[in-house]
């Protein structure tokens, strides 16, 4: 009795992995690496993608790890910002000196461009403007979805960050 109730178990597991993985499932390793590669090609040319950010470099400190929940996403013509900002600020178009925004915002992108720089690697550069700044966003992707983010504002210190373009699988 004990080996039927273990043989069901042992079926019931090997049926419900086999059941889940969603697109990828039942691909081989090169076959979902050249799925990933189309997928962050087709993202860029679509102007329609997301970054989730896990890390973030100061121009003058050290690298931090960041908690789940920032991203950079790119949506046709408008950018929707939502990444910590620390770094020194210079000076600020809003009045509200205090109750600053920084990398938290929704803007229209200008002078978007996506290049690819070499085989497996792109180049994506636009800028953006708020109340507070004006920024200029350069990302490199990679076809693994591996992302970095430089922003650069008028008025405040650069900042970087790294994380992964979501893909759906």
């Amino acid at each position: 009795m004990k080996k039927l109730a273990l043989i069901i178990a042992a079926i019931a597991i090997l049926v419900s992995c086999g059941s889940t993985g969603g697109v990828t499932a039942g691909m081989s390793k090169a076959e979902r690496k050249a799925y990933v590669a189309n997928q962050v090609f087709e993202n860029l040319d679509k102007m329609h993608y997301t970054i989730e950010v896990d890390y973030m470099t100061q121009r003058r400190g050290g690298m931090r790890s960041l908690p789940a929940g920032y991203e950079l996403a790119i949506k046709g013509d408008t950018v929707i910002s939502y990444l910590p900002y620390f770094g020194e600020v210079y000076a600020t178009r809003s009045a509200n000196y205090g109750q600053l925004k920084g990398l938290n915002f929704t803007g229209m992108i200008y002078n978007y461009s996506a290049v690819m720089v070499k085989q497996g690697e792109y180049r994506v550069q636009f800028q953006t403007e708020t109340e507070e700044d004006r920024y200029f966003y350069s990302i490199q992707v990679f076809d693994n979805g591996k992302s970095y983010i430089d922003v650069l504002g008028e008025n405040r210190n650069g900042i970087s960050f790294q994380g992964d373009m979501k893909i759906a699988y």
